[in-house]
C-alpha cells in the first residue's frame, strides 16, 4: 500500500470512528492537499480537483470540505499564509494534532509540523492567563529560514 493510499484509508477510519464520513469529494480534496504537500489556498486546490472533474465544484463546497478536514483533523489552516496543509500525523494519532506548531520558511514557503511538548503548551497558556487572556487557538507558527535555505 503506497503512502497515500495509507493515509486516505486512515483518514476515513477516523472519521467512521468519529460518526462522519470521507465522502468521494472529501477524499479528492484531501488527496490533492496530501499529493501537493506544501501550503495552498482553497482556490488553488479548487483548480487542481476541477481539473480531474467534469462538472466544477463551486468555490463554496471546497470551503466547506475544508472546514470538514481541519475540524476532523485531517487538515491544518496556516492562519499567516490562508493556505491549507494536510496533517502530517493522519497516519498515526490523533492526539498530535492540537500540540503542533509549524515552521516556516520565508525563502522556499516549506512548512514542517512539529510536535510541541504538553509542558510548553501548557506554559504559553499559564502565561496568556496570568495577562488575563484566554488563548483561542493552540496553533502557533513561526517564521524563519529552514536549513536546506540557510
Amino acid at each position: 500500500m503506497s503512502y497515500l493510499e495509507s493515509v486516505i484509508t486512515k483518514a476515513e477510519g477516523r472519521c467512521r470512528d468519529r460518526g462522519s464520513r470521507l465522502t468521494p469529494l472529501r477524499r479528492q480534496v484531501l488527496r490533492a492537499l496530501v499529493e501537493v504537500s506544501e501550503p495552498i489556498s482553497a482556490y488553488g486546490l479548487l483548480e487542481i480537483c476541477n481539473a480531474e472533474r467534469e462538472e466544477a465544484m463551486p468555490a463554496m463546497s471546497m470551503y466547506r470540505i475544508l472546514d470538514f478536514l481541519v475540524d476532523q483533523q485531517l487538515a491544518h489552516r496556516l492562519v499567516s499564509s490562508k493556505k491549507y496543509i494536510a496533517c502530517s500525523h493522519i497516519d498515526c494519532c490523533p492526539k498530535h494534532f492540537q500540540r503542533v506548531h509549524f515552521l516556516i520558511c520565508d525563502q522556499c514557503a516549506r512548512v514542517k509540523e512539529v510536535e510541541m511538548s504538553e509542558a510548553m503548551m501548557d506554559s504559553l497558556k499559564h502565561g496568556a492567563g496570568a495577562e488575563g487572556f484566554k488563548l483561542s487557538s493552540r496553533q502557533l507558527e513561526f517564521s524563519g529560514v529552514c536549513g536546506e535555505c540557510r
